[in-house]
C-alpha cells in the first residue's frame, strides 16, 4: 500500500474538501453572529467539536497520521 507520509517532508492539502459543521445552520449562524474571531486558546470552540473533519481524522477514516492546524477564523459558508 502506498504510504504519502512516508515519501515526503511535508505535504499540503488544499481547497474546500467539502467538510461542514454537523449542526443545523441557524445555530452556526447565531454562533458566528455572537463570537469574535480568532477564539482564544483557553476558550471552547463553540460548534467546532461539530466539524466532520475532525470526526474523519479521530476515527482515521481519512488523512490517516495527519492533523489540522488550530482554526483561527470563522467557519466559511454559502449563502
Amino acid at each position: 500500500m502506498f504510504d504519502i507520509t512516508q515519501n515526503f517532508d511535508y505535504v499540503f492539502w488544499s481547497g474546500d474538501l467539502n467538510f461542514r459543521l454537523s449542526t443545523p445552520r441557524a445555530k452556526v449562524l447565531e454562533w458566528l453572529s455572537k463570537t469574535s474571531f480568532p477564539l482564544p486558546p483557553h476558550l471552547p470552540h463553540g460548534y467546532m467539536h461539530h466539524d466532520q473533519l475532525c470526526s474523519v481524522l479521530a476515527d482515521g477514516a481519512a488523512f490517516k497520521g495527519f492533523c489540522e492546524a488550530k482554526i483561527t477564523f470563522p467557519p466559511t459558508y454559502k449563502v
